[in-house]
């Protein structure tokens, strides 16, 4: 059981660390950076034309969503950005029905380390390139149904 009120939980905030939920995100002193963050993930969407709205469909299950939240910083550790990710809450699809595959477009450990390996023994420089909408650009041959979030 939980002891304290809600009041005890917002003092003891760090501010340096992101919400954990968006009830928790709406609470904070920093919440209008956080909005703009959840802002820019929905325009992200829209722009990619990821998803439209559509009238409820009794035949198949929505799949639930909610913002993840994130604080990115640069080398010095001074943030950069606010960021806020919507994903589905796929712990209540069923395999086959809901999904048939799931992937990860990420180099395995020993890829990344052989890639350092050869550009170290080379003298090479290597460079990272963060895409910021790089997943919302994957194909799918399924139509997906989902609840946004209240605040979108």
């Amino acid at each position: 059981m939980a002891v304290g009120t809600f009041a005890d939980a917002q003092s003891s905030w760090d501010l340096s660390k992101p919400p954990t939920n968006a009830k928790e995100a709406r609470a904070r002193s920093d919440w209008p950076l956080w909005k703009a963050a959840e802002k820019e993930e929905y325009l992200a969407h829209k722009k990619l034309g990821t998803w439209s709205r559509t009238k409820s469909n009794s035949n198949c299950k929505a799949v639930n969503t909610r913002y993840v939240y994130d604080i990115k910083r640069d080398s010095d550790g001074n943030v950069t950005r606010y960021k806020a990710r919507l994903v589905a809450q796929g712990f209540n699809q069923v395999p086959g029905r809901d999904f048939d595959v799931m992937w990860a477009p990420v180099p395995s450990s020993a890829a990344t380390r052989a890639l350092f390996a050869v550009a170290a023994a080379k003298d090479w420089e290597v460079h990272h390139v963060d895409v910021k909408t790089a997943f919302l650009n994957a194909k799918m041959n399924k139509e997906m149904y989902t609840k946004l979030p209240e605040s979108t």
